[in-house]
Protein backbone atom coordinates (compact mmCIF):
# COMPACT_ATOMS: atom_id res chain seq x y z
CA UNK A 1 0.00 0.00 0.00
CA UNK A 2 0.88 3.54 -0.62
CA UNK A 3 2.02 5.37 2.25
CA UNK A 4 2.19 8.63 0.53
CA UNK A 5 -0.38 11.60 1.37
CA UNK A 6 -2.82 12.84 -1.43
CA UNK A 7 -0.71 16.20 -1.66
CA UNK A 8 2.25 14.05 -2.36
CA UNK A 9 0.61 12.04 -5.51
CA UNK A 10 -0.98 14.88 -6.95
CA UNK A 11 2.85 16.15 -6.89
CA UNK A 12 4.37 13.16 -8.57
CA UNK A 13 1.38 13.10 -11.19
CA UNK A 14 1.61 17.00 -11.83
CA UNK A 15 5.22 17.79 -11.67
CA UNK A 16 5.85 19.98 -15.22
CA UNK A 17 2.80 22.24 -13.56
CA UNK A 18 4.03 22.52 -10.03
CA UNK A 19 7.53 23.22 -11.28
CA UNK A 20 5.79 25.89 -14.18
CA UNK A 21 3.82 26.96 -11.11
CA UNK A 22 6.66 27.55 -8.71
CA UNK A 23 8.52 29.54 -11.58
CA UNK A 24 5.86 31.51 -12.45
CA UNK A 25 5.57 32.51 -8.70
CA UNK A 26 8.84 32.91 -7.94
CA UNK A 27 8.88 35.64 -10.94
CA UNK A 28 6.07 37.24 -9.96
CA UNK A 29 6.96 37.80 -6.42
CA UNK A 30 10.91 38.03 -6.99
CA UNK A 31 11.53 40.62 -4.58
CA UNK A 32 9.96 39.13 -1.90
CA UNK A 33 11.37 35.28 -2.52
CA UNK A 34 14.81 36.94 -3.01
CA UNK A 35 14.41 38.96 0.48
CA UNK A 36 13.62 35.91 1.96
CA UNK A 37 16.49 33.96 0.99
CA UNK A 38 18.56 36.45 1.70
CA UNK A 39 17.33 36.54 5.40
CA UNK A 40 17.62 32.61 5.41
CA UNK A 41 21.48 32.72 4.27
CA UNK A 42 21.97 35.64 6.69
CA UNK A 43 20.29 33.55 10.07
CA UNK A 44 21.76 30.51 8.76
CA UNK A 45 25.57 32.03 8.47
CA UNK A 46 25.02 33.95 12.34
CA UNK A 47 24.45 30.15 13.78
CA UNK A 48 27.62 29.11 11.78
CA UNK A 49 29.50 31.92 12.71
CA UNK A 50 28.10 31.82 16.79
CA UNK A 51 29.70 28.04 16.66
CA UNK A 52 32.95 28.13 15.09
CA UNK A 53 33.95 31.81 17.10
CA UNK A 54 32.09 29.38 20.34
CA UNK A 55 29.42 32.39 20.98
CA UNK A 56 31.87 35.58 20.99
CA UNK A 57 30.92 36.02 16.95
CA UNK A 58 34.58 38.03 16.17
CA UNK A 59 37.86 37.14 14.27
CA UNK A 60 39.65 34.51 16.40
CA UNK A 61 42.82 36.40 15.30
CA UNK A 62 42.17 40.80 16.17
CA UNK A 63 38.93 40.22 17.39
CA UNK A 64 36.83 42.25 14.82
CA UNK A 65 33.33 42.04 14.78
CA UNK A 66 31.19 43.13 12.51
CA UNK A 67 29.26 40.33 11.09
CA UNK A 68 29.49 41.58 7.48
CA UNK A 69 33.23 40.92 7.47
CA UNK A 70 33.33 37.71 8.72
CA UNK A 71 34.07 34.41 7.38
CA UNK A 72 34.47 30.92 7.79
CA UNK A 73 38.32 29.77 7.34
CA UNK A 74 39.82 26.34 6.59
CA UNK A 75 42.37 26.31 9.39
CA UNK A 76 44.85 24.03 7.39
CA UNK A 77 44.10 25.85 4.01
CA UNK A 78 42.63 23.93 1.29
CA UNK A 79 38.93 26.17 1.17
CA UNK A 80 38.81 26.24 -2.23
CA UNK A 81 39.22 22.39 -3.50
CA UNK A 82 36.35 21.91 -0.36
CA UNK A 83 34.10 24.40 -1.54
CA UNK A 84 34.45 23.54 -5.13
CA UNK A 85 32.87 19.39 -3.74
CA UNK A 86 29.97 20.80 -1.81
CA UNK A 87 26.90 21.16 -3.64
CA UNK A 88 24.86 23.64 -1.30
CA UNK A 89 25.28 26.85 -0.08
CA UNK A 90 28.32 26.55 2.21
CA UNK A 91 26.89 27.54 5.38
CA UNK A 92 23.80 24.83 4.88
CA UNK A 93 26.38 21.96 4.23
CA UNK A 94 28.39 22.71 7.75
CA UNK A 95 24.65 23.02 9.72
CA UNK A 96 23.43 19.62 7.78
CA UNK A 97 27.00 18.03 8.86
CA UNK A 98 27.18 19.12 12.16
CA UNK A 99 29.76 21.61 11.97
CA UNK A 100 32.46 19.76 10.47
CA UNK A 101 36.20 20.72 12.75
CA UNK A 102 39.11 22.51 11.14
CA UNK A 103 37.21 25.47 10.46
CA UNK A 104 37.63 28.95 12.31
CA UNK A 105 36.37 32.82 12.23
CA UNK A 106 38.07 35.50 10.81
CA UNK A 107 37.60 38.86 9.06
CA UNK A 108 38.27 39.55 5.75
CA UNK A 109 41.27 41.28 6.33
CA UNK A 110 43.08 38.65 8.35
CA UNK A 111 41.94 35.89 6.21
CA UNK A 112 43.45 37.52 3.40
CA UNK A 113 46.88 37.84 5.14
CA UNK A 114 46.62 34.38 6.13
CA UNK A 115 46.50 33.11 2.73
CA UNK A 116 49.02 35.64 1.55
CA UNK A 117 51.30 34.66 4.52
CA UNK A 118 51.05 30.75 3.99
CA UNK A 119 50.51 31.25 0.16
CA UNK A 120 47.01 29.40 -0.11
CA UNK A 121 45.77 30.98 -3.39
CA UNK A 122 45.31 28.85 -6.45
CA UNK A 123 45.87 25.75 -4.36
CA UNK A 124 43.16 23.92 -6.64
CA UNK A 125 45.05 24.69 -10.17
CA UNK A 126 43.03 27.50 -11.17
CA UNK A 127 44.92 30.88 -11.72
CA UNK A 128 43.18 34.08 -12.91
CA UNK A 129 44.10 35.51 -16.30
CA UNK A 130 43.13 38.75 -17.03
CA UNK A 131 40.85 39.38 -19.76
CA UNK A 132 38.57 42.11 -21.45
CA UNK A 133 35.65 41.49 -18.44
CA UNK A 134 38.95 41.28 -16.26
CA UNK A 135 40.34 38.62 -13.95
CA UNK A 136 39.07 35.53 -15.02
CA UNK A 137 39.54 31.99 -14.19
CA UNK A 138 40.68 29.13 -16.46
Amino acid sequence: MDNKTPQQRYNETHRRERSEYGKKYHWDNRERCNQYAREYRQKQKAIVIEHYSNGTNQCKHCGFKDARTLQIDHIEGGGEIHRSKITQYFYTYLIKNEFPSGLQVLCANCQQIKMHNNNERYKCGRKPKYGKEGFVFE
